[in-house]
């Protein structure tokens, strides 16, 4: 997998997975045997005893490190290009010219020292997503129709269809849907979830999740390649691509900075010498500057920074497609939250019932029970769930479901119907004045009604609500904080948006919304300043599109609202929300620390370097340490945790 962190100024690969050599001899050993050797040069000329020894250590320094350094110089000068390699070699080269053997080989040492422990901290920076590989296996257990057997292949040969056994404790090597089985997985790796998640069939699973106690079938509907962990680490890849503005600002200044400073090395070693300097240490101060011309901290200031923070938001269940996105949110103080399936669960629950209390309520209870107990709708769904009664559901005949209507069947000669108010008024049921006025008590309260009746007179009324999610008051209230005002748009009726907004405290909402009226309240809010819109049905798709920034609700969200955002929380917590707007303040921090520090410590050895107070080696630690430092402190942004996953 290929990263780009580093500018090709700074003359390093851009693939940092491969940064390092394999060997310890490579990555440490002939380093620190160069660091010893030199540092015995610099000691032994500065005694000044063995006036001959200095040169044999430094030479031995020099050979051990200088020729990666000058073959990769070498061709950045064939390419005009001056990379830190090349200002290196033109440095040393001339230490070399004018005599300075130790401190050429003390320079090759510590630079050498320097990049390996640059590039060991860069490869941190994108070891989160690089762990999603590792944790998918490279076989399965896939069944062969032809053989009646199951059979170990590669994940990367299976192809759509077929059937992947998944043993208990086992990683799981493609997404697919269960077909067989039940189990809890363990989706940490994927949707940042600690919880194991029960699967039955019909349920999704990903890749790199852990399998429980339970054998599981699934059917593979996701190649190899395209699985949801390939594409969480494709959008981070793509997202290092999506440069900030404060990026395409430091690389315009980065172009122009390493030739003046060139230019600079020039003037001091001509024009010192005509205010006294001797040659030797005029070109010495023009040497040191070379070393210092090269702007590899400024450069990498940025793109490793936001590495770190997209890295650290995909191993929590965020995927975000470009630093870009997130360095909006800090600006945007204004946030349109889509209600079903954003804000609530997306499922009704039982609410509050009414009861006939003419009538036996222990029998309405389980007649209720038993007609829901054989519909698939819902809404029926919602009323079985509730127990309402612990006990046993009649043995009902002739049973009919109604699309759009509800259910009905007999049981002991009578007909009972269990469905929609307007159904039922359609069939000349009778509602009591306490039936009707209780009702519209929970019609204006946004609630969904479902009726029991019998062929004569409504036996029951049962509220049914859209929940709220568990964390949903705490992450509005977090946003509220941070100054964030929140918005409710929902195509649901006038008053279940109220009856949200009422429990959430949010004064700024809109029901009955179609797709086209959510896009043009956004468009109206847009005037005012910029706008981030969440939601996960197609119908937030328009709204996604047009705000500055689109986050998806991933888990139940359509693969259009999917697609069409530019931020993806896979695990639906809304605590998602605060902690990207506090994990954009972190990285634009972060940004600004390392600019100061980088433009800091250059400017102080610049000056340093002209009056001649900076020797050559502690030029080197300090332009490659400015670019450790920044790195270390842009790893950060992965060290603390600013994505919480799971409601407070």
């Amino acid at each position: 997998m290929e990263h780009a962190a580093h500018s090709s100024c700074c003359g390093n690969a851009p693939d940092h997975s491969h940064a390092l050599p394999t060997t310890w001899w490579q990555r440490w050993g002939r380093v620190s045997a160069a660091v010893t050797l030199a540092l015995s040069a610099e000691l032994v000329h500065w005694w000044g005893e063995w006036s001959w020894l200095p040169w044999w250590l430094a030479a031995a320094a020099i050979i051990l490190v200088g020729p990666e350094v000058y073959k990769k110089g070498w061709v950045a000068l064939r390419q005009a290009q001056f990379t830190i390699n090349a200002l290196m070699s033109l440095a040393v080269t001339g230490a070399l010219l004018i005599g300075q053997w130790p401190e050429a080989a003390m320079v090759l040492a510590l630079f050498n020292l320097a990049e390996r422990i640059e590039a060991q901290s860069l490869l941190r920076a994108h070891a989160a997503v690089d762990r999603l590989y590792a944790l998918v296996p490279d076989q399965v257990h896939v069944w062969e129709p032809i053989s009646q057997h199951w059979v170990t292949k590669a994940a990367s040969q299976v192809t759509l269809g077929q059937i992947v056994r998944l043993s208990p404790g086992e990683r799981v090597g493609l997404d697919g849907v269960v077909v067989k089985g039940m189990s809890e997985l363990n989706q940490a790796p994927i949707t940042g979830e600690s919880m194991p998640v029960a699967k039955q069939v019909g349920d999704r699973i990903y890749a790199g999740s852990i399998n429980g106690d339970s054998e599981l079938q699934v059917q593979v509907d996701t190649l190899h390649d395209q699985t949801l962990v390939a594409r969480i680490a494709l959008s981070v890849q793509q997202a290092q691509q999506n440069k900030l503005p404060l990026q395409r600002v430091m690389d315009r200044f980065a172009a122009v900075y390493t030739p003046i400073v060139m230019v600079l090395a020039v003037a001091v070693a001509m024009v010192l010498p005509w205010f006294g300097v001797s040659v030797w240490e005029a070109v010495y101060r023009a040497l040191v500057l070379l070393v210092i011309a090269c702007p590899c901290a400024l450069v990498i200031s940025t793109p490793v920074a936001v590495v770190s923070a997209l890295t650290a938001a995909a191993h929590e269940g965020v995927l975000i497609k470009g630093g870009a996105y997130l360095e909006q949110l800090r600006h945007t103080k204004q946030l349109m939250l889509d209600k079903t399936g954003t804000l609530t669960t997306g499922q009704p629950v039982l609410h509050c019932y009414w009861l006939n209390p003419a009538v036996d309520t222990e029998h309405s209870v389980r007649l209720a029970q038993s007609l829901a107990h054989r519909s698939t709708h819902p809404a029926s769904r919602a009323v079985v769930s509730a127990a309402l009664s612990a006990l046993e559901n009649y043995e009902l005949e002739h049973f009919l479901a109604q699309a759009g209507k509800g259910v009905q069947a007999t049981y002991q000669g009578q007909t009972y119907y269990l469905g929609s108010p307007q159904w039922l008024t359609a069939e000349q049921t009778l509602y009591s004045p306490e039936a009707l006025e209780w009702m519209a008590v929970q019609a204006a309260q946004g609630a969904s009604l479902v009726v029991l009746a019998d062929a004569q007179q409504c036996l029951g009324v049962f509220a049914l609500q859209d929940g709220l999610k568990p964390e949903a008051q705490q992450a509005v209230q977090r946003l509220q904080a941070l100054g964030v005002r929140v918005h409710i748009a929902s195509g649901d009726q006038s008053a279940a948006v109220a009856q949200v907004a009422q429990q959430l405290r949010v004064d700024s909402y809109q029901g009955e919304l179609l797709p086209q009226d959510k896009l043009n309240w956004l468009q109206a809010l847009q005037r005012s300043g910029s706008v981030v819109m969440a939601g996960d049905g197609i119908n937030d798709a328009p709204a996604l599109a047009q705000a500055q920034v689109g986050i998806a609700m991933g888990r139940l969200g359509s693969d259009l609202a999917i697609d069409t955002a530019n931020i993806t929380i896979l695990n639906d917590s809304l605590q998602q929300l605060p902690s990207l707007w506090r994990l954009s303040t972190r990285l634009h921090h972060v940004l600004m620390q390392n600019i100061t520090a980088a433009l800091c410590i250059k400017l102080v050895f610049l000056s340093f370097a002209v009056l001649g107070d900076v020797p050559m080696w502690l030029a080197v630690f300090a332009d490659v340490g400015a670019s450790l430092l920044v790195i270390l402190n842009s790893l950060r942004l992965l060290r603390t945790p600013s994505i919480d996953v799971h409601p407070a």
